[in-house]
């Protein structure tokens, strides 16, 4: 990832799946946590986790990130079978040592360091090689299969050399094998049984123990012996997920479908502390608080809920000191208000952000459809659409949806406020609301074989172009309870519109393709429709500038494009052009004031940008 004029990125949270675990792990310090979420590998700050980096370069669904021991490098590794080297640093905060790796022909699952950081082991679910481990150079040591189904969890025994009993792992065959090396990795006859999936192994930091978690078990095996040496009381009510040591390994902590986190005492076996999340997270479903993630973050305890909340365990109290929110998806739809913005994912979530990047998740609607679209009126009061075709109201200050909500006849395809009214479009009507009111104040049917693709209303509220399908904008008037066809119908265009966009003097539409047609309102004519085209393929989304001088675009090509409306002379417009701004593209923008903005894309990543600062 390229830096970037503004210099702020907000990353998402780890998106998790019910009846599995997810990985969420810290540097030795404390200091960094990394995990994965769709194409991305973030890395938060522990004491400002508002402070993070975003890789995107990865091929596929991360499923792992691991620090090596010393804290200097990262593992990720994603379905598609990649293994990618990253290191802290450089412009954007994380670099890459090697993206070339693929020990494995599907999904990694788990990887683990060697002591000096020079090896690593990757495993998952793959057709014949299920494990492997290679050097970081990319020469393949060997292989560390010997399981009959997919190996889910690998840990390599710290201090150790390789002709020692080196590294362990475990599988859906309820087994744990461990390897050492002569020659290549040879397997220990001696196996570790458990009554279901070996969900995680991990080390002591002495290596002299490790310990294995699945199902309800908790059980210690002796690192050179082989034999279980302690088979802890199944004090869980769920299946365990995760399991890590403290610095010390005097002490560990397990996380579990049962929503708790509990802190347990090596030598004695019993339960120190158990943080109960049940309810934490005020999703109406409490499934949701499921642990599926916990790290020590140093001597600090962190655990993963099934909604994605990142929770800071106080074990002190045996509660919960902090809880660090945000979307879990890709964001289809962003609003800013001043510094501050709210968006939507395609996870059906809805937050707020401060500008200083906390967020704060809206409560109240279990949705999980995706979202269309969201505005913001009034600085507190959110309206928002998404594939449930309902229109909802929520507010910004409560945290909460309302329990006010409108039923569309058809899916939305966005939503656009001017005024004191917004508006909803769908394939076959438009619907007009009123700050204030999910009821629509009135409802326009298109009739015939019009098919609507985007909407837009003027910044006055009285004024609403709709693209069709049939490659024209037409245009209504709005008189404050009713609409009228305006008689504005657009020439044909080259491609479909998928945008549109209003500032008081002009109109910007958004095609399929790489063009944008900006129009005139005082005259509806397209203003030099030769300039406005320097994307390379299809124009996601349009935004204008508080005063309306500038035009801001972006789309399936990656870029960001600023464009002066106000002509440097006769036909011709200045611009700025940001490329590569997010991976597999940019797909909502909008302005905080005349010099910044902020933008989402498929990449996952909401990122702040200056104008001033482009090139």
């Amino acid at each position: 990832m390229a830096a970037f004029p503004g210099g702020q990125v907000w990353g998402p949270n780890p998106k998790c799946m019910q009846g599995f675990g997810f990985q969420i792990n810290a540097n030795p310090s404390g200091s960094k946590l990394v995990y994965g979420s769709g194409k991305n590998v973030v890395v938060r700050d522990y004491e400002d986790p508002t402070k993070c980096h975003v890789y995107s370069g990865m091929k596929g669904e991360v499923k792992v990130a691991r620090f090596d021991r010393q804290g200097a490098q990262i593992g990720c590794g994603d379905d598609k079978g990649s293994l990618h080297i990253l290191k802290l640093g450089g412009s954007t905060g994380v670099e890459v040592v090697k993206d070339t790796l693929r020990p494995l022909a599907g999904a990694i699952l788990d990887v683990a360091w060697d002591a000096d950081g020079k090896r690593i082991a990757a495993v998952g679910d793959a057709k014949g090689k299920r494990g492997n481990v290679i050097m970081i150079s990319g020469t393949q040591q060997g292989e560390i299969s010997n399981a009959t189904k997919t190996i889910t969890t690998v840990d390599i025994r710290p201090n150790c050399s390789l002709k020692e009993s080196f590294l362990v792992h475990g599988s859906e065959d309820m087994r744990v094998r461990q390897f050492g090396y002569s020659g290549g990795y040879k397997v220990n006859p001696v196996e570790v049984k458990h009554e279901n999936t070996v969900n995680m192994i991990r080390y002591a930091p002495d290596g002299a123990n490790f310990i294995s978690v699945g199902g309800k078990q908790v059980k210690m095996v002796n690192a050179e012996t082989h034999e279980v040496v302690k088979e802890f009381g199944k004090e869980h009510k769920g299946s365990i997920y995760a399991v890590s040591f403290s610095p010390d390994g005097k002490q560990f902590i397990t996380s579990s479908a049962d929503k708790t986190v509990k802190l347990w005492d090596v030598e004695s076996g019993k339960v120190l502390n158990s943080f109960d999340m049940k309810g934490k997270s005020l999703f109406a479903k409490n499934v949701k608080d499921m642990q599926v993630g916990c790290t020590f973050a140093g001597s600090k305890i962190v655990s993963l809920s099934l909604c994605g909340d990142i929770n800071y365990l106080d074990e002190k109290t045996g509660g919960v000191g902090r809880v660090v929110q945000s979307f879990t998806g890709v964001v289809t739809s962003l609003a800013a208000t001043g510094e501050d913005c709210v968006v939507t994912s395609n996870q059906g979530e809805v937050f707020s952000y401060l500008g200083n990047g906390s967020a704060k998740r809206i409560n109240g609607c279990d949705s999980d459809k995706p979202g269309v679209g969201v505005v913001v009126m009034g600085g507190d009061t959110i309206y928002s659409t998404s594939n449930e075709d309902r229109v909802y109201e929520s507010s910004i200050k409560a945290g909460a949806f309302s329990p006010n909500h409108f039923n569309l006849e058809h899916a939305p395809k966005n939503i656009s406020a001017g005024g004191d009214n917004f508006i909803t479009t769908t394939s076959q009507e438009v619907y007009v609301f009123t700050k204030g009111s999910t009821n629509p104040v009135a409802t326009h049917k298109f009739g015939g074989n019009l098919e609507a693709l985007c909407g837009a209303i003027s910044p006055e509220g009285n004024e609403i172009s709709i693209g069709f399908k049939d490659k024209k904008v037409r245009t209504f008037a709005f008189d404050g309870s009713s609409l009228t066809d305006s008689g504005k119908v657009s020439d044909t265009f080259e491609h479909e519109p998928i945008s549109i966009v209003y500032s008081s003097t002009h109109m910007a539409v958004g095609l399929q393709t790489k063009f944008i047609k900006l129009f005139d309102r005082s005259s509806w004519a397209v203003i030099a429709p030769e300039r406005f085209c320097f994307h390379n393929s299809r124009v996601d989304t349009v935004a204008f500038s508080p005063s309306g001088r500038y035009l801001a675009s972006g789309g399936l090509d990656q870029n960001i494009i600023i464009w002066d409306t106000t002509p440097e002379k006769a036909n011709r417009y200045k611009l700025k052009k940001e490329a590569f701004t997010h991976r597999d593209g940019v797909l909502s923008i909008s302005w905080i004031d005349e010099d910044q903005l902020y933008s989402a894309g498929n990449d996952g990543a909401i990122k702040k940008w200056s104008v001033k600062a482009m090139k």
